[in-house]
């Protein structure tokens, strides 16, 4: 809800050592086919459905290696994403793709949408909190503008980033990269996993997240 995802930005965004990250197994496919899921059927607050008539989610993702990660904030940085993009495309598709880069030791997940875009003057603060490209009294589009905001902050918790290519009226591609291991600066109270070969089930993104951006 609103207030948790105030609160969320303003934790994440702090360069604090007491914020708290798990280490945990993760396999990123499994959390990516949950969220689509999870997307086709569901409501935003107006009742009306995540995923538009007219619009194909598609799942391009196969095989990824398992990596080191906080698993509750992947689901919340790949629900919020994926959210965002279906939010904002009325027809065409989103579509999510991912590989693995084995010499950078990353992966790399793309949501690509043929969206309402966003302009080239408003690209630079598409992940700033409280902020979004349509300010005004009449705007179509509800949120607060938080959603990207963690997915970034997020993203970067991790050593990782997320970067954004847009054409305004045609569409918006987000890259998040992941790495096969956290960033030394989230090993707060927790010791590192050893990584399995074997997948782990993903946690159920919360409900409440379908209320964000």
């Amino acid at each position: 809800d609103m207030v948790t995802n105030i609160m969320d930005v303003c934790t994440l965004s702090q360069d604090k050592t007491d914020i708290t990250f798990s280490r945990d197994t993760v396999q990123l496919a499994a959390i990516i086919e949950e969220v689509v899921v999870l997307c086709q059927h569901s409501i935003d607050k107006r009742g009306a459905p995540v995923v538009k008539d007219g619009v194909e989610l598609i799942n391009s993702v196969t095989d990824l290696p398992i990596i080191e990660a906080d698993k509750h904030r992947c689901s919340q940085l790949l629900f919020n994403l994926i959210a965002n993009a279906c939010k904002f495309t009325q027809k065409g598709y989103v579509n999510i793709s991912a590989v693995s880069d084995d010499d950078a030791e990353m992966v790399i997940i793309t949501v690509e949408d043929t969206g309402i875009g966003i302009a080239p003057e408003n690209l630079a603060r598409v992940f700033t909190p409280f902020d979004q490209e349509d300010c005004s009294e009449k705007r179509h589009y509800e949120g607060l503008g938080l959603g990207l905001a963690i997915c970034k902050e997020v993203a970067i918790k991790h050593g990782g980033d997320i970067l954004v290519q847009s054409v305004q009226g045609e569409g918006s591609k987000f890259q998040v990269r992941m790495p096969y291991k956290m960033h030394a600066a989230c090993d707060i109270d927790t010791v590192p996993l050893t990584i399995s070969p074997r997948p782990q089930q993903p946690q159920q993104p919360q409900q409440q997240q379908q209320q964000q951006q």
